[in-house]
């Protein structure tokens, strides 16, 4: 379940920047290089051009929020990282209760705190 979560996370923060401010970027750079009439780009695509960096980092702060705000909320569901999650998934886990034994995680957490 926390692998739709972690997509979203990725998506909502890596695709903005890879597939809108950085093309827009590189156009810049090659403005810069060759000169602003080398293109022939006038002041309407450059306003463009910056109102998707705007909009692309809208999205990316908007979706990465709710991204972390949807991993927050199923917390319970996941519970920390390293801890045995399969408890209800098969018999054949350490941690399933058919086999009687408790996760090896807390095992390791009774360790850590000795």
């Amino acid at each position: 379940p926390f692998l739709g979560d972690l997509v979203d996370l990725l998506g909502a923060t890596l695709v903005p920047i890879s597939c809108y401010i950085l093309p827009i970027l590189l156009l810049l750079r090659s403005l810069c290089d060759r000169g602003l009439d080398s293109l022939g780009l006038g002041a309407a695509e450059l306003t463009l051009a910056f109102v998707e960096v705007v909009l692309a980092i809208v999205l990316m702060v908007y979706g990465s929020a709710t991204a972390v705000s949807n991993i927050a909320h199923h917390w319970d569901t996941y519970g920390p990282p390293f801890a045995c999650h399969c408890e209800d998934v098969w018999n054949t886990c350490a941690c399933s209760p058919a086999r009687n034994l408790e996760c090896p995680a807390s095992h390791a957490e009774g360790l850590l705190q000795h």
